[in-house]
């Protein structure tokens, strides 16, 4: 026979909602496949090597001295450091002990703290300036030198042309001159198809990706490629560049150690996000801080590129 109401209401006890549904969540594709990598110390030194340094390789035909005087450089280091995300949730114990029947009101709450900072990381990602506040790390904006960037429309903003993103990856030089991704908010995205229709052309590549599933678990997905070079689609990259204020930024991006990664502290890869409880003096609530430590490096300048001022019409 069915379970009665108050049968069922016991098999949900502490069952805790562990993807928090959001009636507007933002697409952050990139939070799927962008590798984060540990780190000794709060901070993580790049050596950075111009072929100026690189010193001297001859053949030998017996005995031959090799002089090897490379040029000296002045600082040849660059340096990112780790940053702390942090947020706050409040749990009464009235709330979480004896009103919590079916779901566990700490979890869902913690949840939606990780999901705030999963947010902030994301925009930082995209506009972080150190400079301006010294507690973000710097984000795309500040990491693509001018040497890696080019205008849309030939230098006017607007519509691409597809030679422009031919363009666009042929300034990246890492990783043997092969883009990971590329990476902009939907406007982007729709900008390179609206390339292919100025063409009378239709997209027509797609690469198959094993992505999480939402359900848990994962699922094997179509994304359209350029060049062999899937996109990736994050609602966080911003769309108020000229013209109009309504333009965008697409780019080319080398991920993992020889690019672009993440950096966590060693011994958190595993378990990023923490959960320190203290209690509230007086009253029956806990204070929960959750704490993120964590920031981007850039192995190489020639790792990424930026195709800006980006419309779809």
């Amino acid at each position: 026979m069915p379970l009665t109401n108050a049968q069922a209401l016991l098999l949900s006890n502490d069952a805790f909602i562990k993807g928090l549904i959001e009636a507007e969540p933002k697409r952050i594709q990139m939070s799927h496949i962008f590798p984060f990598f540990e780190i000794d110390g709060d901070k993580l030194t790049v050596p950075r090597v111009t072929s100026a340094n690189l010193g001297t390789a001859i053949f030998d035909a017996g005995g031959t001295a090799v002089g090897d005087t490379p040029a000296v450089p002045t600082s040849p280091d660059v340096t990112y450091a780790l940053k702390l995300l942090i947020s706050a949730v409040k749990s009464n114990y009235t709330a979480q002990y004896t009103m919590s029947n079916v779901n566990d009101q700490e979890q869902v709450q913690i949840s939606a703290a990780i999901r705030r900072m999963m947010y902030q990381f994301w925009a930082t990602f995209n506009t972080g300036n150190e400079g301006a506040n010294p507690q973000e790390f710097n984000g795309l904006q500040q990491l693509v030198t001018g040497g890696q960037t080019i205008t849309a429309n030939a230098g006017a903003g607007g519509v691409p042309t597809l030679a422009e993103f031919d363009n666009l990856l042929d300034l990246v030089k890492s990783a043997d001159g092969r883009a990971t991704v590329l990476y902009s908010c939907r406007t982007g995205f729709d900008a390179w198809k609206k390339a292919h229709y100025n063409l009378n052309s239709v997209p027509t590549e797609f690469e198959v990706m094993e992505l999480p599933a939402p359900g848990g678990g994962t699922r094997m997905v179509k994304v359209p490629c350029w060049d062999g070079i899937p996109w990736v689609i994050d609602d966080n990259v911003p769309a108020n560049e000229q013209p109009g204020g309504t333009s965008t930024s697409v780019y080319a991006l080398v991920l993992g150690q020889e690019g672009l990664h993440g950096i966590v502290p060693a011994g958190t890869k595993n378990s990023m996000f923490r959960v320190a409880r203290s209690l509230v003096d007086g009253k029956a609530q806990d204070n929960l801080t959750v704490h993120w430590a964590v920031g981007l490096a850039l192995a190489s300048d020639q790792a990424i590129a930026r195709l800006k001022q980006v419309a779809k019409a």
